[in-house]
């Protein structure tokens, strides 16, 4: 059985190579006209956009508020928090400080940056840092912050 699946996918091969053949490839001239015209139209810096003006119209804002969800993965509870500058808050265990949010204002390339140092508590130890970064919005798998309990995702910056 196993042989003639072999067989079968071989002849199915062999078709499609055959088909392969009676492609048209009368028409390349034309396509080596349309490619000269354009790379002509590139090699005029007058058409090319301003890659500095891009730049320059991404604002970036500082904000004093930034909203975080925390995720307690064992219990699968998750609270929004709203953090204040050097104002620490709590979830179970860990502390959360925020020091920094930025927010771009790209409408087409939104994102918010803040930037966190996490600390866990424990009882009869003394705290443990087990995160200093930032953490980017769109891009969770950014973020290096890996517990095995909690989870961090940055929301807003208001």
């Amino acid at each position: 059985m196993g042989f003639l699946c072999i067989l079968s996918s071989y002849g199915q091969a062999e078709d499609t190579t055959q088909n392969m053949e009676f492609l048209d490839t009368t028409d390349e001239s034309n396509e080596l006209e349309k490619d000269h015209n354009f790379t002509e139209h590139v090699a005029d810096s007058n058409n090319l956009p301003n890659i500095q003006n891009n730049v320059e119209h991404s604002e970036l804002k500082t904000y004093s508020i930034g909203k975080v969800i925390a995720l307690n993965k064992i219990t699968a509870t998750s609270k929004e928090l709203v953090l204040k500058p050097n104002e620490p808050q709590y979830f179970g265990n860990i502390q959360i400080k925020l020091h920094k949010c930025i927010k771009n204002l790209d409408p087409y390339n939104e994102d918010n940056y803040m930037l966190l140092t996490i600390t866990e508590h424990k009882i009869d130890e003394d705290p443990m840092l087990i995160f200093q970064g930032w953490i980017i919005s769109s891009s969770i798998s950014v973020s290096t912050f890996e517990h095995p309990i909690y989870e961090i995702f940055a929301k807003d910056c208001l």
